[in-house]
């Protein structure tokens, strides 16, 4: 027996096949977040790739473009870009409602969302 605090806990109390549950779980989170974060890692270097193409096309068709005229074509383009861009998260990631964007972690969270 273990004594936690004031009240004495059995280690009985916990079942083998909790504990295995509890592992399972936890197998689980660690799966589901390194998926996570290969996802992000792939959008950062979709944007990256984004940004840098957009300024080789941008300098291609303006040879001895200065760096005040490449950012303000970047800062030109950009509303373009996000469209294209909510147009693909709005797939899985993002719900538009009453042109609102929320986030669509879950079937749960759609469904409050259209309710």
């Amino acid at each position: 027996m273990v004594e936690a605090g004031r009240k004495n806990v059995s280690m009985d109390e916990f079942s083998t096949g909790s504990a295995r549950e509890y592992r399972q779980q936890l197998t689980d989170l660690q799966q589901e977040l390194e998926r996570q974060r290969e996802r992000n890692r792939d959008l950062e270097r979709q944007l990256q790739h984004t940004a840098h193409t957009e300024i080789i096309t941008y300098v291609e068709e303006n040879p001895g473009a200065t760096t005040p005229q490449i950012i303000q074509h970047i800062a030109d383009t950009v509303p373009g870009r996000v469209v294209g861009h909510l147009d693909v998260l709005e797939e899985d990631t993002l719900m538009l409602d009453d042109e609102r964007y929320y986030l669509c972690d879950s079937d749960e969270q759609r469904a409050s969302h259209n309710g």
